[in-house]
Formats: C-alpha cells, sequence, structure tokens
C-alpha cells in the first residue's frame, strides 16, 4: 500500500477520480491485508506530526473496520479482529491508547481534549463469554 498519509488526503479530494481511486486502495489494502491495514490507520492516528485532518479520517475508518451497528456485521469484524495475533492486536491498541492521551488535538475535538473519533468503546471488541 502507498503511503497512508498520501490515500487518506487522496480521499478528501475535489477530483472523483482521485478521490475513488484513493477508496478503492483503502478498500483492497484492508480484505488483502487486514492486519497491516489496521495497523498503518493506527499508525497514522498515533503520529502528532501527521496532518490532524488524515488522524481524524484515519481514526474514523480504523472505528469502522472494527464495529457495525449490523449484529452481523458486528460479529464478522469482532471474529476478524480476534483472529489477528495478539501481538499486532497489542500494537494497535497501544497505539490508540496513546493518541487518547495526546496533547496534540485535532481542530475543533472537545474537552476533554479527547479526539472525538476516538472512544475505548467501540476499539477492540470481545466475543461475550
Amino acid at each position: 500500500m502507498a503511503d497512508i498519509t498520501t490515500i487518506l488526503q487522496s480521499t478528501q479530494s475535489p477530483d472523483a477520480d482521485v478521490r475513488t481511486s484513493a477508496e478503492a486502495q483503502l478498500k483492497s489494502a484492508q480484505e488483502s491485508n487486514y492486519a497491516g491495514f489496521l495497523g498503518s490507520l493506527a499508525g497514522e492516528i498515533a503520529n502528532e506530526q501527521k496532518p490532524p485532518e488524515t488522524r481524524r479520517l484515519a481514526g474514523l475508518i480504523l472505528k469502522n473496520a472494527l464495529d457495525a451497528r449490523d449484529a452481523a456485521r458486528k460479529t464478522e469484524l469482532q471474529d476478524k479482529w480476534l483472529a489477528l495475533d495478539p501481538n499486532t492486536r497489542s500494537q494497535i491498541k497501544n497505539a490508540v491508547w496513546t493518541t487518547l492521551g495526546s496533547p496534540v488535538r485535532p481542530p475543533n475535538s472537545l474537552p476533554p481534549p479527547r479526539p472525538p473519533y476516538l472512544t475505548p468503546s467501540f476499539y477492540f471488541p470481545r466475543r461475550p463469554r
């Protein structure tokens, strides 16, 4: 996958061809290398040097890759998450938790100074026991 920052920026392009190509790259990455895809998104949100817009978008995409309203889709996403290597899951969790404690905030975030796209309730699904 190309640079995730560039791809995320391209998804916001006013040029429909550029936007469509970027969206296809994201979808392809998610389908072909789920762990790498999630890791790239987590890395983007955790890197305070990245543009706030791409960090916010990466957080939204990460959330949507881990949670859904539809029960069947939610179960599918939980199964995919739980099938990941525990070390990979740990790295992604750590990146998200680091971001929650970051002093660098995207524009328009509200107090408490937590990025609005990151809330622990939808991250790291677990199966009920």
